[in-house]
């Protein structure tokens, strides 16, 4: 024990001396935590919780349309004009995303039975396709909403009874109830900072890989051997600091992301309710990460040839798991895929954490496909390892 806890003083010892490896572990992640997520700001926003800024146009002498209201509740964004020459000739110093024009008279001219004129709706071609759907069919909803409350006016109006009409289930408002599995909705911090952890942690593998290469080139590896210890008690000793630096990195890209990203993005990291869940994932993705730097320096015959193995695998790693490109915004054959890189099952797990308030049993498989990856990288490393040159 105190032969290891020797070698993993002297391994951390090296490691404090190489400070461009220090620097491609802290301040590389730091850096680009912050730029991507101001670089993923409006990705986010086209995706989750985005309001579409509609111009509402209204027959003049219409004010406080029930329809504009209707649409407000639903999230909206509505501007009501008043004075135009129709959706044709509209014109605005406001880009709006959306232009919608309500007809004269629009709703009696539905109960009159004269289906002559309908509401038309201009789209900004750059509007995605589901959010123009989406309010074709809220705008439908509203128009039918309008109806049933002009219907059920004249109804109470014909019978003189108080309560006489349609029931009071025919408000759509009413008839679906939405219930939410977390209060917390996605933004950029909420990827970035899980991600690019991730990221870092990964790139353990650089100074893994050259410490390893330069030991054996260098035989210290076959000296030490001739000592009273085990190779076991070695591979802890050298391999044991990185784990713990990976929860370090962690550590403090999660402190980053509360204390210091919001300030700069004005948004903040939210998280579900942080269990232990965290850590053991944390450890999992920390030990997976330390065996595939092991594996690339068991594979590798220069620190070269290891630098490069490393640095294009990570990077293609990220980019299948999600780290780079958000994971929804990916083509279905590349989200099909995804699935082969551990970054992928970390940055899902975390994400089930800060978001869902996920617990060990809810990341359970996610967990468990890291520590696969983990054990095929740490049985390719026991058959291609060379204690020597």
């Amino acid at each position: 024990m105190i032969k290891t806890l020797v070698l993993a003083i002297q391994e951390i010892k090296v490691l404090l001396k190489d400070r461009q490896a220090m620097a491609v572990l802290f301040l590389m992640p730091m850096a680009l935590i912050v730029f991507i997520s101001l670089a993923l700001t409006d990705v986010y926003n086209q995706k989750v919780g985005k309001k579409v800024d509609v111009a509402l146009l209204l027959p003049a002498d219409l004010k406080n349309d029930g329809l504009s209201n209707k649409l407000k509740e639903l999230q909206y964004n509505i501007v009501e004009f008043n004075n135009h020459n129709g959706i044709e000739d509209f014109h605005s110093a406001k880009k709006f995303e959306a232009i919608v024009e309500l007809p004269n008279r629009f709703t009696e001219r539905v109960l009159e039975g004269k289906g002559d004129k309908s509401v038309k709706i201009q789209f900004d071609p750059r509007l995605d396709r589901p959010y123009q759907e989406l309010l074709k069919s809220h705008i439908a909803m509203a128009v039918q909403a309008g109806v049933i409350d002009s219907v059920n006016r004249e109804l109470k109006e014909s019978s003189g009874k108080e309560g006489e009409g349609f029931p009071t289930y025919l408000n759509y408002s009413k008839l679906v109830e939405e219930l939410s599995v977390g209060a917390i909705i996605p933004n950029p911090i909420q990827q970035t900072i899980p991600g690019w952890s991730l990221f870092a942690m990964f790139f353990i593998v650089i100074p893994i890989s050259n410490s390893f290469i330069r030991d054996r080139q260098n035989g210290v590896l076959t000296r030490l051997m001739i000592y009273n210890i085990s190779k076991i008690q070695l591979m802890i000793g050298k391999l044991a600091p990185y784990i713990v630096i990976n929860l370090i990195q962690f550590g403090l890209m999660f402190v980053m992301g509360i204390y210091v990203v919001p300030h700069l993005l004005s948004t903040a990291f939210e998280i579900g309710n942080i269990n232990s869940a965290l850590l053991t994932i944390t450890l999992f993705c920390s030990v997976t990460a330390t065996f595939y730097g092991l594996m690339i320096s068991s594979v590798s015959r220069s620190s070269e040839q290891a630098n490069s193995l490393g640095a294009i695998s990570i990077v293609i790693m990220a980019l299948l798991g999600g780290v780079m490109i958000p994971h929804f915004v990916m083509p279905d054959f590349m989200q099909r895929i995804s699935a082969i890189s551990p970054l992928y099952w970390g940055l899902n797990a975390y994400q089930e954490v800060f978001l869902s308030g996920a617990g060990f049993s809810d990341t359970a498989f996610q967990m468990a496909m890291l520590v696969l990856f983990a054990a095929l990288a740490l049985i390719v490393s026991l058959f291609s390892f060379r204690w020597s040159r």
